[in-house]
């Protein structure tokens, strides 16, 4: 049994609805089914009637949510109790930060401006997975996270930071590059190479939503890779485009590739940060947000 099974458990029990449950945690539906149903199969016992039109709890899942409450209690209860405590009594303070990838220099601003205003304290960086993150968050594994696109979390405080740009990378060769002003549809009939939704649903529903509100859905070009291979390939492969965050692009610099803004305000994501409680770190951490 995982501490993220319970987690997920206890959001459907809430919820009584797969979609909405996968919405507050920032995954793919098929993810908290796959969950769930190990949970189930190590229990021996359905935790849930899917045979109506309305999930409900059986009485075995009635009988694990107070039980599930209190696992994660004592879990989120231990790394207080860690965090509260120094092995040297001298020791700097220490702040845990989960960030997202695509950043860029924001990151960079950030991390210079808490070292001139607290120059004792120690940051640590996490990159990981938004759901990941917003779950260490919960547990006391991570002080604060920065996050993109979170929706209905019951759990944490979510402040606002700053708005992360998309911009497009279409080939240096195109003649669509040298276009001043690009618009969205000015790409209708180009391939789009797209981060699959399983790895990114927020991320690609963005994309996708913004095409179809400029009045097309985008043919389908060659697999996306991870993000530097398919930059790569799209220098010297066929007509085709795809998506990023403004920080990724700029450190991903290559004659071969241009990297474009277009004139579309849905090209656009909020970033988060979130946190428990705030604290005096936490405040100076939204300062250093606001300076970037």
């Amino acid at each position: 049994m995982e501490i993220k099974q319970l987690r997920y458990f206890l959001v459907v029990a809430e919820e009584l609805h797969f979609a909405r449950s996968a919405e507050r945690l920032h995954v793919v539906q098929a993810a908290v089914s796959q969950q769930i149903r190990r949970l189930e199969h190590e229990l021996g016992k359905p935790l849930f009637d899917r045979s109506r039109r309305q999930v409900t709890l059986t009485a075995a899942g009635h009988r694990l949510v107070p039980e599930a409450r209190a696992v994660l209690d004592a879990v989120s209860h231990a790394a207080e109790i860690v965090r509260s405590r120094s092995d040297e009594p001298d020791a700097p303070p220490h702040f845990r930060l989960g960030i997202a990838g695509g950043s860029g220099k924001r990151m960079d601003l950030v991390m210079d401006y808490l070292g001139i205003h607290l120059p004792d304290l120690l940051v640590t960086l996490e990159i990981g997975q938004v759901w990941e993150q917003l779950d260490a968050v919960r547990s006391g594994a991570l002080d604060a996270a920065l996050v993109r696109l979170p929706r209905n979390d019951q759990d944490l405080e979510l402040i606002p930071v700053w708005v992360d740009r998309i911009v497009v990378a279409i080939p240096s060769r195109h003649p669509l590059s040298s276009k001043p002003d690009l618009a969205l549809s000015d790409l209708a009939n180009l391939p789009l190479r797209l981060i699959p939704s399983e790895q990114n649903p927020a991320f690609a529903a963005t994309v996708l939503r913004a095409c179809a509100n400029a009045g097309f859905d985008p043919p389908t070009g060659f697999p996306f890779r991870d993000l530097q291979t398919t930059v790569l390939e799209l220098g010297s492969g066929p007509p085709s485009w795809t998506v990023m965050y403004e920080g990724s692009a700029q450190a991903l610099r290559t004659e071969r590739v241009i990297f474009r803004p277009v004139a579309d305000p849905s090209m656009v994501v909020q970033m988060w940060l979130a946190v428990r409680e705030k604290t005096a770190l936490v405040d100076a951490l939204i300062e250093a947000c606001a300076h970037v």
